[in-house]
């Protein structure tokens, strides 16, 4: 046979490592804790977590009067939907959580991190459990310094995965 095709054998397209198929995807963010959250001038913070992804968005509950020495238990299930992805479109995908400070007009960013969808998608079991994250304020003077930490635990089911 030419083309250096072995013979006998089919034609099929097969799945290559590193690659997430077009189709539906549920995104599992359980937001666990977050503690050594600092906004500088301020002596207590009202956070929540925002998850933005693919132009989606979703919250958790506004906690009240956090020290930067409190521990916070969110203990929240968050679940965001992506409908006939293309399999460009997730693997370029980049899920951002920033924890902000609720305010009377706009919440001051206390911190964030972001993280690509393939590197969940490709852990064993497109799962990430337990997981501490380390925050930075991109607008802060000094992005490289930490402004606080969260732990979650994140699953990313696509097209044909079981529950």
């Amino acid at each position: 046979m030419e083309g250096g095709a072995e013979s006998g054998a089919p034609a099929a397209e097969s799945k290559t490592v590193g690659t997430m198929p077009s189709g539906d995807y549920v995104i599992h963010i359980h937001v666990q804790t977050a503690k050594n959250l600092l906004l500088p001038e301020e002596d207590t913070v009202d956070p929540y977590l925002k998850i933005e992804v693919l132009g989606q968005s979703k919250k958790t509950n506004v906690k009240s009067d956090i020290t930067v020495d409190t521990k916070v238990n969110f203990n929240e299930h968050i679940f965001i939907d992506l409908k006939k992805m293309d399999k460009e479109q997730v693997e370029e995908a980049n899920i951002v959580l920033t924890m902000q400070n609720k305010g009377f007009f706009k919440g001051d960013i206390i911190g964030q991190i972001s993280m690509s969808m393939s590197k969940i998608y490709h852990k064993k079991n497109h799962v990430m459990m337990h997981q501490r994250l380390g925050l930075t304020n991109p607008n802060g003077e000094d992005f490289s310094k930490m402004t606080g930490n969260i732990v979650i635990s994140m699953n990313i089911q696509g097209p044909g995965d079981e529950a």
